[in-house]
């Protein structure tokens, strides 16, 4: 499958899982799921943010210095464990993004 078509699918499948969590009372799933779509956003924002203009790139540093202030209230922890989500190759891509995100985060001006 090319790149557009994996986005949007993994973007629903995350998404699902996430409402299919919090509707099965399992809101540390769905927070952890919820989490961990972030860390990807703030590193695919991050990336593309240096081919946009000044006006846009602003809005990604504005948005991602509320997410900075989100996680200064909400500091990134593990909500839940996800092994018997997906392999344990996703416990460890997921851990290596929320390191990522973080350090993108504190490095905000």
């Amino acid at each position: 499958m090319n790149k557009p078509v994996l986005e949007p699918l993994s973007t629903i499948s995350t998404t699902l899982l996430a409402l299919e969590s919090l509707r099965a009372n399992e809101t540390e799933r769905a927070l952890e799921i919820l989490e961990i779509q972030l860390d990807a956003a703030i590193l695919t924002a991050n990336r593309i943010a240096s081919g946009m203009d000044s006006a846009e790139r602003e809005t990604i540093n504005s948005l991602l210095q509320r997410t900075r202030d989100y996680r200064r209230v909400y500091p990134r922890r593990t909500e839940a464990e996800l092994n018997d989500l997906a392999s344990g190759l996703l416990v460890r891509s997921a851990r290596a993004g929320q390191e990522r995100a973080a350090k993108i985060l504190d490095e905000l001006g």
